[in-house]
């Protein structure tokens, strides 16, 4: 509903979402998994098995500058590690309330960071939609002012809930059809 309202209202271009369970290790063991193995198991099934999918049964822009990925939290962190990862198929990389950690931030990041130039040649932005920018947030966005790569971070009152992500994805998909 919201896309359709953005849509309408010319904020938003029409578009293909695509929400997959992105909880693998749900379905490999009672109680599910960390983090760490949800990210391990869903990175190669998106790149391997979901995109060709939606490749093959809809007519789809397949560069990068036209396609996104973006999540809410730990889908949020999915969708920022999977894109910084993976520019030649992501050309826009959001994260609503993304659940991102300071001592990770060198082992996810530290390539991406490493190479501004063409992190900013490939990566049109990389949006992080938080509250109050605690820990790897705010590591990644100082990187990012210093390193001159694409970014643009909104700072929220709120909770992770979805009024306030609602804003964030108002705003990254208007960004994104400008």
């Amino acid at each position: 509903m919201i896309l359709d309202n953005l849509i309408a209202e010319a904020r938003a271009k029409p578009m293909i979402v695509v929400m997959p369970f992105n909880i693998p290790a749900f379905a490999q063991k009672s109680g599910g998994g960390s983090r760490a193995e949800n990210l391990a198991l869903f990175e190669p099934d998106l790149i391997s098995e979901l995109i060709p999918f939606v490749q093959s049964r809809y007519r789809v822009r397949k560069r990068p500058q036209y396609r996104a990925i973006a999540g809410l939290s730990m889908g949020g962190e999915q969708a920022v590690t999977i894109g910084v990862r993976h520019p030649e198929l992501f050309g826009w990389v959001g994260g609503f309330s993304a659940a991102l950690f300071s001592e990770e931030l060198e082992l996810r990041f530290g390539s991406f960071l490493a190479n501004p130039a063409e992190a900013t040649k490939r990566l049109k932005l990389l949006w992080i939609g938080l509250r109050a920018a605690p820990g790897c947030q705010l590591k990644l966005r100082r990187s990012s002012q210093r390193s001159g790569i694409r970014h643009r971070y909104l700072e929220t009152e709120g909770s992770q809930i979805w009024p306030v992500w609602r804003l964030y994805l108002i705003e990254f998909v208007s960004l994104y059809s400008r």
